[in-house]
């Protein structure tokens, strides 16, 4: 593109530019600098520093300070801190005078604004050796994931998505009853592996059937008198059915713990209900 336009002004253009000015263009991280009087100077220019004098007028695309943003941590937990660095492309050091900005989301929500934080509990930001910036988010929770953050420099600005990492731990749900009894209770355990302990600040939830129904959401039941959850010292929790019905039984159970999702379906058969309905009447 560079060399086909060089060609192009070849044929128009002397190496020798005569031009008057009443102001000197400052392209990039420069100010433009007023002269007093117009001046008419004679300047030895070649064919591309003539094309980048013609880029710096229609916008400075190519010699202006250029912005991008960074997740420095490598893997994302929940509970834990994550670090985004902003680096200013173009120059050496950052200018204290120059507007910093990082925000957030659709709404462009605004986090900080020349270190000044709106929640100090959740966000820090530094300016690090060089021409880089960073910001820090405490504590991630799930709210914080899936969302653009963006970080602004003057009037460049830079966003980048921080998804939620591909679940590293992995559910497993079991059925701790052995026999299945009509008007007794049945318990399911929900084991996540890859952790030592339960995390309280991560989402625990029950659900049931084909359209999901909640039983439990971080230990809160919508019937006490139906459910009961326990969570275990270690890395299980489970979720006891109690006076057991047909209702309940031939349908699948989800436990989830963060984003990741378990199942279970437990299965009765027809004759072993009938026998044991039977049993229960005779005593």
């Amino acid at each position: 593109m560079l060399e086909n336009t060089e060609s192009l002004l070849s044929d128009t253009i002397l190496s020798d530019v005569m031009y008057t000015s009443a102001i000197e263009i400052s392209c990039g991280y420069g100010k433009p600098k007023f002269m007093s009087t117009p001046q008419t100077n004679r300047l030895k220019m070649t064919l591309r520093q003539y094309y980048r004098l013609i880029l710096c007028l229609m916008g400075c695309n190519a010699c202006g300070e250029q912005v991008s943003l960074n997740l420095i941590t490598d893997n994302i937990v929940i509970g834990q801190d994550i670090v985004l660095t902003c680096t200013v492309h173009g120059i050496q050091t950052i200018d204290r005078t120059t507007t910093r900005q990082w925000s957030m989301g659709d709404d462009d929500e605004l986090i900080c604004y020349n270190g000044r934080i709106n929640n100090l509990r959740k966000y820090n930001e530094k300016i690090l050796f060089g021409n880089e910036f960073c910001l820090t988010i405490f504590n991630i929770t799930e709210a914080d994931l899936n969302i653009a953050y963006q970080c602004r420099y003057g009037f460049d600005a830079a966003s980048k998505l921080i998804e939620a990492d591909k679940p590293t731990s992995i559910l497993s749900l079991r059925l701790v009853t052995d026999l299945i009894t009509f008007g007794g209770d049945i318990i399911l355990t929900c084991t996540v592996n890859g952790i030592r302990a339960l995390d309280s600040d991560v989402t625990r939830q029950w659900s049931m059937g084909n359209h999901d129904q909640l039983l439990s959401y971080n230990g809160r039941i919508n019937n006490h008198r139906k459910y009961k959850e326990t969570i275990f010292h270690g890395n299980a929790f489970s979720l006891k059915i109690l006076n057991v019905t047909v209702k309940d039984v031939n349908v699948t159970y989800r436990c989830r713990y963060g984003f990741d999702t378990a199942t279970y379906f437990i299965k009765i058969c027809e004759r072993a209900s009938i026998a044991e309905t039977q049993k229960t009447k005779e005593i």
